[in-house]
């Protein structure tokens, strides 16, 4: 009887079609068999796992059913393990995240006590990160995926090791680390193109997109994302095909292609009609909201950013709200009276219910810690103090800012040295510890026969004195690391010179004194563009040379419109870079074009140039910045002391050690102004 109901429960488990006929019999299964074993374990399972897309509460009260029975059966902990799972996973389907955390939490540890359980751990931990990865806590996440990826691969299950591995490389794209990120998911693509495993290839493809799209090359971006939405409209991935029309469309808005990006957004908009994918369509809202706000059609913009908002604020959605206020508070400061009216907003009142909603998205992204959206807060707050003559508070908001951007950085790389000390500890304590244990050795070998001493001594002089290189090598790479990371730190520090952001803020203060409000908010947005720029990429060990080139254009721009436009410049690259997929550390050319301006061009009158030339040769990327200025032989200049000029020299000494390149800087006195050459390893993706 047991054989065959066994036999039974595995050919309805196999059947994917007519669900409320499978429900049905099983549930005649059950009423029949009247055993309190593995058998009535499994019927009230796979009742649970029927109910899954037809009746979430049922679904529940089956597996608690089942969990009842789990302790009694042999090998309890596995099958305690297996129902936690299964409640986890309904809980994880209908969005009850926090739920379903606490379910994956009990069924790992009834799974590391129970036998024969590394695919079910493995899921386990695939599906804990995958949570950790919806609250936005991806060191957390990438530890569980790594875990579930390392048991798929002890266990040969291929197919489990590819869908780790594409969530391994989803963390690493959210932690800005794109090349490992790349890496995984084109080992994921090259392995499921073998297999033919298409759902593989859509999430690949996908994230490769996702990739592309964060370091600018949209080209490849919008190639891979219609790969990806072929793929999942031949297999009928509904949620997939969904979130990828999401994802191209980001990209499209990214590149200034809000007619695109609007397209896109309609069609999975259309898609997310559907009940249980309403929180994806509210995502298709708020994205359609801040795509019309692009293009100006406040109308439109406003009654979408309003209409998310109050989704995510309903449902405690705190991250997009924090968003979706930033995009409505811009959308109310820009909209025209007439709009404004239509959408029933009083228009003495718009500043302030901007102000509100800008200050809950403080609030939340304080609390969450999320310092890139909380800088667009503050620099949108500033501008509304700014157009309500409150010049006090749109101060204090760019002071804020300021702040935040030292602190951050301050915190990264102090935050690198300490593990960097910390491993430099262990290492060492290694070291001492295998010296201990050779020399214990040496004495018991000893004492076997004293006609093995000899022998014993030189093994142990010739492992001991190769131990002792090895470790030599290992502490150079690792104090050259630790004086890379050093001299990174005071980089960060010095990035912009002090007197310029201190001239910057008070010329800012001049024009708001001198009630030329249209100088002042130029001023003051050049101003924090620049800021922006710096505090996002100083996350970064290198940049596309583009957002390099990018920032020193503001720099310049607002040293050229300090010194009354005594100068212009001119920024030229060679036909064969292409600066979107070529890699240089941040703000290695500001100081020497800030030396162009200070000591070569600020003692002319009019007239001064500085030309910049991008080339490669070999594995070298050449920079080169020329200035008609006074140049270096002047008597009459006092030079003064560049401290970023002497910090960049450093900096690029410490990368030709490490990369062993023939980097430099190379100074030539011309008949009138000075060249610098930059010579840079050559990084391209």
């Amino acid at each position: 009887m047991k054989i065959r109901l066994f036999f039974i429960l595995f050919c309805i488990s196999l059947s994917s079609f007519a669900q409320k006929n499978q429900i049905d019999s099983l549930k005649q299964l059950l009423r029949n068999y009247k055993k309190t074993d593995t058998t009535k374990f499994l019927l009230y399972y796979d009742i649970s796992r029927a109910y899954d897309d037809e009746d979430d509460k049922l679904s529940l009260k089956y597996a608690d059913s089942a969990l009842g029975i789990a302790p009694r059966l042999e090998n309890a902990n596995k099958w305690q393990a297996k129902v936690f799972y299964r409640k986890g996973q309904n809980y994880y389907q209908y969005f009850h995240y926090k739920e379903s955390l606490y379910c994956y939490q009990k069924a790992m540890y009834f799974a590391l006590k129970g036998k024969k359980t590394d695919e079910l751990l493995g899921r386990i931990y695939h599906n804990t990160g995958l949570i950790y990865q919806y609250n936005d806590e991806y060191k957390k996440a990438l530890g569980y995926h790594q875990k579930a990826f390392e048991l798929f691969v002890k266990i040969k299950n291929e197919k489990l090791g590819l869908t780790a591995l594409n969530s391994v490389g989803s963390c690493y794209t959210n932690l800005n680390d794109y090349k490992k990120a790349l890496n995984c998911y084109f080992q994921v693509l090259k392995i499921a193109e073998i297999q033919n495993n298409e759902l593989q290839m859509g999430l690949a493809s996908g994230n490769i997109g996702l990739v592309f799209k964060r370091i600018g090359n949209f080209e490849k971006a919008y190639a891979y994302f219609e790969k990806a939405i072929a793929i999942y409209s031949k297999i009928n991935d509904m949620p997939n095909l969904i979130n990828t029309y999401h994802s191209y469309g980001a990209a499209k808005d990214s590149n200034n292609d809000q007619n695109g990006a609007i397209k896109l957004y309609e069609k999975g908009f259309k898609l997310a009609a559907k009940p249980e994918y309403e929180n994806l369509k509210y995502d298709f809202i708020n994205s359609l909201g801040i795509a019309y706000l692009a293009q100006k059609n406040y109308e439109k913009a406003i009654t979408y950013l309003k209409e998310s908002s109050d989704y995510y604020k309903e449902n405690e959605n705190k991250r997009k709200l924090s968003i979706a206020n930033l995009y409505y508070a811009q959308a109310l400061t820009e909209a025209p009276d007439d709009i404004l009216k239509k959408n029933n907003i009083n228009l003495s009142e718009k500043d302030n219910i901007a102000i509100s909603l800008l200050k809950e998205s403080v609030e939340i992204n304080t609390e969450l810690e999320i310092p890139e959206n909380l800088m667009y807060d503050k620099e949108l707050l500033a501008k509304i103090y700014e157009k309500k003559g409150d010049y006090k508070n749109a101060l204090l908001e760019i002071k804020a800012f300021q702040n935040l951007k030292d602190s951050l950085a301050f915190s990264e790389n102090r935050e690198e040295a300490v593990k960097k000390e910390m491993q430099y500890n262990a290492d060492k304590k290694e070291a001492l510890a295998k010296a201990e244990i050779g020399k214990q050795k040496v004495i018991r070998n000893a004492i076997v026969a004293v006609s093995l001493i000899v022998l014993i001594a030189v093994v142990f002089l010739f492992l001991g004195f190769r131990k002792r290189q090895e470790i030599k090598v290992e502490q150079k790479e690792i104090l050259l690391k630790a004086e890379i990371s050093e001299t990174e730190l005071k980089a960060l520090r010095a990035q912009m010179n002090p007197h310029f952001i201190f001239n910057a803020l008070n010329s800012i203060a001049d024009y708001i004194n001198k009630n030329d409000a249209k100088s002042a908010d130029y001023y003051l947005g050049k101003f924090a563009k620049l800021m922006r720029g710096i505090l996002e990429n100083s996350e970064e060990k290198e940049i596309p040379l583009s957002e390099e080139l990018k920032m020193l254009e503001f720099y310049m721009d607002l040293e050229s419109l300090r010194f009354k436009n005594k100068f212009n410049y001119d920024i030229k690259i060679a036909d064969d870079i292409n600066p979107e997929n070529v890699f240089i550390p941040p703000l290695i050319l500001q100081p020497f074009v800030e030396n162009s301006i200070l000591h070569g061009l600020a003692k002319k009158e009019n007239d001064g140039k500085i030309t910049i030339q991008i080339n490669k040769t070999e594995n070298l990327l050449k920079c080169t910045i020329e200035d008609n200025g006074i140049g270096r032989k002047n008597p009459n200049e006092n030079l003064g002391k560049s401290y970023g000029v002497k910090l960049t020299k450093e900096r690029i000494a410490l990368f030709d050690k490490s990369k062993n390149s023939a980097s430099g800087v190379f100074y030539t006195d011309l008949e009138t102004g000075t060249r610098v050459e930059l010579r840079l390893p050559l990084e391209e993706i």
